[in-house]
């Protein structure tokens, strides 16, 4: 019997056009930056630059005086040399290894060549936020930036809050 690379000669070498276009658009996207900032003061409360989207699990130090502004927007610039259909950011905020909360944010179309600032509001406090006391090195927060709901990249990032 001949060996399985022999009766399917290409499966192990194709890539279809749909993989290497996604993977063109991965190459070619990169955060430049994220703020968070006291959405009524406009105050960059947090930043990091060039972040790496390949570093799987990292830390955070965030103020806790972000704990105490009644909105936090979220700004992240990037770049992409390549269009980008239906470009979503998924985030899931663990408490202890607990999911307490999920939010979804659509950008849709990316211009290719092109840098785009993308703000969000990613609180807006009505009763209330646990202190950083409790939160610090407990919260997880898992970000994903898809395309067509495929992951582009994921990471977590484990918070302390100083």
């Amino acid at each position: 019997r001949p060996p399985r690379s022999t009766l399917f000669p290409y499966t192990t070498l194709f890539r279809s056009e749909e993989d290497e276009a996604f993977q063109k658009i991965k190459d070619g996207f990169t955060v430049n930056y994220m703020q968070m900032r006291d959405g009524s003061k406009g105050r960059v409360m947090w930043e990091v630059k060039s972040w790496d989207l390949k570093k799987a699990n990292h830390t955070e130090n965030i103020t806790k005086d972000l704990l105490k502004c009644k909105i936090i927007t979220r700004n992240i610039n990037f770049s992409s040399k390549e269009a980008i259909e239906d470009l979503e950011l998924v985030q899931n905020f663990y408490l202890m290894g607990e999911l307490f909360e999920s939010s979804k944010f659509k950008f849709g179309f990316v211009i290719p060549n092109s840098t785009n600032d993308w703000e969000q509001i990613i609180m807006a406090k009505e009763d209330g936020v646990l202190p950083a006391e409790v939160l610090s090195g407990k919260l997880k927060v898992e970000t994903y930036f898809l395309v067509k709901g495929k992951v582009l990249y994921k990471n977590k990032i484990l918070i302390y809050y100083v």
